[in-house]
């Protein structure tokens, strides 16, 4: 077979108007996505205003009235919630629980149980989806996509999502008001469920509604799901306005200005490029990158989760256990019961203990005469146990005076371990005193070697100063005697010149020159 002519070369061949054909033939379905008290209530509330089949009751499930929560009414089908509910018991998921935020088993869609509860699901929209507009709402669908994508193939259904979005922020703050959900944990949830919508929601072109919108461009909102799901406008819609109107009710909208933005940045990035999905590619791409990236990192989170179980199934155990012991109460009464019946045929017992005392009494008077009668006997035997008593008593003496030495001894070596001990003490505080004086002898052993280090450094200074200073004296004392001898040879040169007058009538030497020229001496005039 040529590869060409598989089901791409087929559709090739078919027409685009052909294909746009085919696909409007599969039957519409409504279906509103989001996280938990994000207004997927209020807007499947005015999708049923505009005509399509949103639900079957507006009241609380297994109950004829609304919730507190939702005055207005939740507008689910509470059958697919229950099928909800009954996949995310089997997955061990359930939404009151901490682990309904870890992530789902590896193709738990595949898992007969779940797959069982999907064709349940199916035989209820074939049973009662009809020929007009059919929609449904609950917020867990979005983590359970992966099985209606099956049930949309399946019964050929086109699905119409309107993506329902809010401030994680509020919707933290609005779960915590409902349910004491932990704010931090809220936004996470909020994180899981808008990451698993991107993450499942593929090529499917969806309809963003901000809740926020509806309170200030209602008018824009219902033109925009008009335009989305192909619904047709009235010639006179005043009506439709006018319930929307009262639909939206101002009073029910409790935000709190404090809580304006989440308190992990990348929640907030989301926020963002989630906000502008619809029309931005490139922040669709973006959302579904980061989704496979976190389901890696929820991925990591098995280990935790394996621990999270185990206390969730240690703590499932605790009503058993509390159960078993309001029964060993129970017992405990009942026991204390039986023993006050006892206590009290112990009572009776006793009175008739005491009538047979008194017959006792009367026996014992009977038997005195044969007691006296022993006596006599007893008497002897009694001269007899004296006679061994005393011998007793001799013995207790020596065994009292015995044991009196014993105690003293113990006392003296008691005594000696005391004066041992105080003297091991004073021998510790000695040499606790020797230590600490032999640290101080070493200190100042070490300061007086560190001052005749010094001093014996100033010596050799003072050495080397005074040998400089030797060697100048020498020096100088030398050029001293030079200088004298020059003097004394000077001074007799001078009186040798001034006796000759030759030499002072000699032109154009004087007596100071000459003497210069013979001796080399300067004589200052």
């Amino acid at each position: 077979m040529n590869s060409g002519s598989g089901p791409a070369s087929l559709l090739r061949e078919i027409p685009r108007a052909g294909l746009r054909s085919m696909v409007d033939q599969r039957r519409p379905i409504v279906v509103i996505l989001g996280m938990h008290r994000s207004g997927t209530s209020l807007c499947s509330h005015v999708l049923s205003a505009l005509g399509v089949d949103m639900a079957d009751t507006v009241a609380a499930r297994n109950s004829e009235e609304t919730a507190p929560d939702n005055p207005k009414g939740h507008w689910e089908r509470w059958e697919i919630v229950d099928f909800h509910d009954r996949i995310l018991g089997l997955l061990n998921r359930p939404y009151a629980g901490i682990g309904h935020d870890f992530v789902f088993p590896v193709a738990w869609w595949a898992d007969p149980r779940v797959a069982s509860v999907r064709r349940e699901i199916m035989a209820f929209l074939e049973r009662r989806m009809g020929n007009g507009q059919f929609g449904f709402k609950d917020p867990r669908t979005v983590r359970l996509l992966p099985i209606w994508h099956q049930i949309f193939a399946d019964l050929k259904l086109a699905p119409k999502i309107v993506y329902c979005i809010r401030n994680p922020a509020q919707v933290a703050r609005s779960l915590h008001a409902r349910d004491g959900l932990n704010r931090d944990l809220g936004e996470y949830r909020w994180l899981s469920y808008n990451t698993d919508f991107f993450r499942y929601i593929r090529a499917h072109e969806f309809c963003t509604i901000e809740y926020e919108s509806w309170f200030d461009e209602r008018l824009n909102n219902l033109a925009k799901l008009r335009a989305f799901l192909d619904l047709p406008a009235e010639q006179d819609d005043s009506y439709i306005d006018d319930a929307v109107s009262e639909i939206i009710d101002g009073e029910l909208r409790h935000d709190d200005s404090s809580f304006d933005a989440a308190g992990h940045p990348l929640i907030r990035s989301i926020y963002k490029l989630a906000r502008r999905a619809q029309q931005d590619a490139g922040a669709r791409n973006q959302l579904q990158n980061i989704a496979a990236e976190f389901l890696s990192f929820q991925q990591l989170q098995a280990a935790f989760q394996r621990d999270s179980e185990h206390n969730a199934k240690l703590a499932a155990r605790v009503p058993g256990l509390e159960q078993g012991v309001t029964a060993l109460r129970a017992s405990l009464d009942e026991r204390n019961a039986r023993l006050d019946a006892a206590r009290l045929e112990f009572a009776t017992r006793d009175s008739q203990l005491r009538e047979l005392e008194t017959e006792f009494a009367d026996v014992r008077a009977a038997l005195a005469a044969e007691v006296s009668a022993l006596r006599n006997a007893a008497a002897k035997a009694e001269r007899e146990a004296h006679e061994s008593r005393e011998a007793a008593g001799l013995l207790q003496s020596e065994y009292s005076e015995t044991r009196a030495a014993l105690i003293l001894t113990e006392q003296r070596e008691t005594e000696a371990v005391s004066s041992l001990q105080r003297e091991i003490t004073e021998l510790r505080s000695a040499l606790s005193r020797a230590e600490l004086s032999v640290r101080t002898a070493e200190c100042r052993v070490a300061e007086a070697e560190q001052n005749a280090e010094f001093a014996e450094r100033k010596s050799s200074e003072a050495a080397r100063n005074a040998a400089d200073l030797e060697s100048r004296i020498t020096t100088l004392t030398t050029e001293l005697a030079s200088a004298r001898k020059v003097g004394r040879t000077a001074l007799q040169a001078l009186r040798v010149v001034s006796g000759t007058d030759a030499v002072l009538r000699e032109p154009r030497l004087g007596w100071r020159q000459k003497t210069r020229q013979l001796f080399g001496i300067r004589v200052n005039p």
